[in-house]
């Protein structure tokens, strides 16, 4: 799914994908990957749905096929995705960070709704789990390597605004579909980016899907509505930019893994909500 690439990404992908049944689709929506997604949807011919970035890459040969057993093991199951991000010292600063807390937001790390676990959090089997969500504690997933069982997912009913990759998942939960495989693989999300254009991504992708289209998502990181949100989203709000509480857990996630990404942890907390903040305010003069 093309968004309007400007390099020769096309060419060096067909290059690659001769002897394969690749289809390229120039897509559109250059500024809304989540309605390229859904066509994506309506385009694929088969069952299984592989979510893969731009800035992913699989590290292994089994990599699909671990992530596809226990879709055929498991009829219930809905998708299947990673445990961790693949953690390597010779990463960018910004890709170690992200790979030892877990996900591609601190704040998301903060309310408790990561994508995948710490980098220090082991798997208990060695090849994969099953695990149930609820509405309390879904995460967000459906990106970065996600496996998802087309058949489940209502695309068709829904506008190219209504389609969010961890939505349509959200949607699933009142029909009873809310089994997941955690599957004991690492995938490289490297974002390839400078810290600057980093957070005009984040500040972008707030803009857009949080605040602009807020009416449209069923899945919300933060609900204004929940008492419960509004408090940790407080909580957090202080705590970034007091800075002493993620400092204090840079130290304790540093005895864990030594490495100086960690210490990062609290000038991305307090930039993050400075970032988010920034988003919020612009929003509400438009």
């Amino acid at each position: 799914m093309d968004g309007g690439s400007t390099d020769n990404t096309i060419e060096i992908a067909k290059s690659f994908f001769k002897k394969l049944p690749i289809k390229i689709i120039k897509a559109g929506f250059r500024d809304n990957q989540e309605a390229r997604r859904k066509i994506g949807f309506e385009k694929s011919k088969f069952d299984y749905v592989c979510i893969l970035d731009s800035d992913n890459y699989l590290l292994s040969r089994d990599w699909i096929s671990s992530l596809v057993k226990p879709l055929q093991e498991n009829l219930e199951v809905v998708a299947s995705f990673t445990l961790h991000y693949h953690y390597d010292p010779k990463q960018p600063l910004f890709n170690r960070y992200l790979a030892l807390i877990g996900g591609t937001d601190p704040i998301v790390y903060y309310l408790g709704k990561n994508d995948r676990a710490k980098w220090s959090d082991k798997s208990q089997s060695s090849t994969y789990m099953l695990i149930k969500f609820d509405k309390e504690n879904f995460p967000t997933l459906g990106s970065n390597g996600t496996i998802i069982r087309k058949r489940f997912i209502k695309y068709k009913e829904l506008n190219s605004d209504d389609f969010f990759h961890t939505d349509i998942l959200f949607d699933l939960l009142d029909k009873g579909f809310n089994t997941y495989a955690v599957v004991d693989r690492q995938l490289l999300h490297d974002t390839g980016l400078s810290f600057k254009d980093q957070l005009l991504r984040r500040y972008k992708y707030m803009f857009l899907h949080h605040l602009k289209l807020t009416d449209k998502r069923r899945y919300k990181i933060f609900d204004s509505s929940n008492s419960k949100d509004r408090l940790k989203l407080a909580l957090y709000i202080i705590y970034s930019l007091t800075l002493v509480g993620p400092l204090i857990e840079s130290t304790i996630g540093y005895q864990k893994k030594k490495d100086l990404a960690w210490f990062m942890h609290p000038v991305y907390c307090f930039i993050y909500t400075f970032t988010y903040g920034l988003a919020v305010i612009s929003h509400a003069f438009k």
